[in-house]
């Protein structure tokens, strides 16, 4: 078996040697991917696909941040991933998806400013546990503005989820 690798995020690009599509692409089951910088990584490239179990170390909420440039899902968590985000700030996207037979850990970070139909914030299908972490200022045309919980399982502990908003029904649902 081989062994679990820390990869390091050297630079804010989207893409390319040293960026988080890099990071995530080559990443293997059992992996941390941490950041060596801080400012925004501003996606151009399409959402960040989640293939591996993971986890994801930022550096903190105030001190990096994922956009999805008002256009993409900034990450995507695939069937049969256990993933794990922390230290983070997801914002000006889609949010986050967490897909059927996925499992989904947020720590110790901001999702804000995200819309899109359902879920603004985080389209959970799978398992989902959120913790320390703000939810904020997201939107849905549809339901959960904040959260979908569409068929998941969700647990939120010590969290701030506050002016989500949503057409059809509630901030989080």
């Amino acid at each position: 078996p081989s062994l679990a690798a820390t990869v390091t995020v050297t630079n804010t690009s989207d893409s390319g040697p040293g960026s988080l599509r890099a990071a995530l692409a080559s990443a293997a089951n059992g992996d941390t991917i941490n950041f060596s910088v801080t400012g925004t990584i501003t996606l151009t490239g399409g959402q960040l696909n989640i293939t591996s179990s993971v986890t994801i170390a930022g550096p903190g909420a105030s001190s990096l941040a994922i956009s999805g440039a008002n256009q993409y899902e900034v990450f995507d968590v695939q069937y049969g991933v256990m993933a794990s985000i922390s230290g983070l700030t997801i914002e000006n996207g889609n949010g986050i998806g967490n897909n059927l037979g996925a499992t989904l850990t947020v720590t110790n970070s901001t999702i804000s400013g995200n819309s899109g139909v359902n879920g603004g914030g985080i389209f959970n299908y799978g398992t989902l546990t959120v913790s320390n972490s703000t939810i904020s200022g997201n939107s849905a045309s549809g339901k959960g503005g904040g959260i979908d919980n569409y068929t998941g399982t969700l647990t939120v502990t010590n969290s701030t989820l506050s002016d989500n908003s949503a057409t059809a029904a509630g901030g989080v649902v």
